[in-house]
């Protein structure tokens, strides 16, 4: 039986510390038929040698390097580029075992399978790792398998990595990373995939290890009126897959994810020295009330956290902004 190819896109950065163990982790694959595309973004530091180090040596290996454009184009771009039937997304400083993607591809021989999901292992900083819960081996098909792995809360797999996509319904239906955010481009990516789905199938077996660190792009700040625009992308992404599978946008499947990009707002609005109280008000009313209401669905909180989920949800605006002004409040 013919081996399927599966096109590996690895986003690169200044990673010259993790990227070798990244591209090593891939070459060492028990699964070789695959090609590996290296998408430079404008690096400073060493990652364009130890790329064309690694190029020279196989010819799995593509090198592409682009000026400095953000991961969504670099994915982006290596998409365009893609031969394989399958895409695998791999960030560089993250690592994957010798027999995930072995593991993923022997799932795929169901007919019309869209999308494999697996559960990441997190490793932090100092290398202490967790991971969620594992996943079930399930299998979701049409219409209503879709509608089925969205109640179960699954959007919060929200992002690109230890998960395989058919190359095709990529390609046929123009689905691409939004360029230009840099919060929630992920959740909106593979929202436009589920829209295309005809099997969905979820592994308990885990390999990828995703390694989080303290200059992550999730742990910075930004200006709140893009966090705003940005949540507010999110949000139609959403309302586009809920009227696709007729569900409700305002339930916990949803705000599981569109709670912690709306607190993003909510904490960039609130610690802004150069808005005034009145001010801070008026930019929290540019969300619709019913985001209040739905805020914090899906989402486990401590004390203080629920304390500014419920001043949220009945509408209590000047009160969460004056105690998260005055008292740093704002734990969610």
């Amino acid at each position: 039986m013919k081996k399927s190819l599966v096109s590996i896109i690895v986003p690169i950065y200044n990673s010259e510390n993790s990227l070798s163990a990244c591209i090593e982790s891939i070459i060492n694959q028990t699964y070789d038929n695959f090609e590996l595309i290296l998408i430079n973004d404008g690096s400073t530091d060493t990652s364009e040698i130890i790329c064309k180090q690694y190029a020279s040596l196989d010819s799995r290996i593509h090198y592409i390097n682009q000026t400095n454009s953000g991961a969504s184009a670099a994915r982006n771009h290596g998409i365009k580029i893609a031969n394989g039937e399958w895409i695998l997304f791999i960030d560089s400083d993250d690592y994957i075992l010798k027999s995930y993607l072995s593991d993923l591809i022997s799932l795929t021989r169901s007919t019309n399978v869209s999308l494999i999901v697996s559960s990441p292992i997190r490793k932090n900083s100092k290398g202490i790792v967790s991971s969620r819960p594992l996943l079930s081996n399930k299998y979701y098909f049409q219409e209503e398998g879709i509608i089925n792995y969205i109640n179960s809360g699954y959007l919060v797999y929200s992002e690109p990595h230890s998960k395989l996509f058919n190359t095709k319904i990529i390609k046929e239906n123009s689905i691409s990373f939004p360029e230009g955010m840099l919060i929630g481009e992920d959740a909106i990516f593979i929202a436009d995939f589920l829209k295309y789905s005809e099997c969905l199938v979820t592994t308990n077996k885990q390999g990828y290890y995703y390694c989080d660190s303290e200059t992550s792009i999730q742990r910075k700040k930004y200006d709140y009126r893009k966090e705003l625009l940005w949540f507010s992308k999110l949000k139609t992404s959403y309302q586009e897959l809920a009227k696709k599978y007729n569900l409700n946008l305002d339930s916990a499947s949803f705000w599981i994810i569109l709670s912690p990009m709306m607190n993003r707002y909510l904490q960039a609005v609130c610690s802004c020295k150069d808005l005034s109280l009145q001010q801070m008000k008026y930019e929290l009313l540019k969300l619709d009330k019913s985001d209040f209401k739905s805020y914090g669905k899906g989402r486990i909180y401590g004390f203080l956290g629920i304390v500014s989920k419920q001043l949220l949800n009945f509408g209590m605006i000047s009160l969460y902004i004056y105690l998260s002004r005055i008292k740093n409040y704002n734990q969610l």
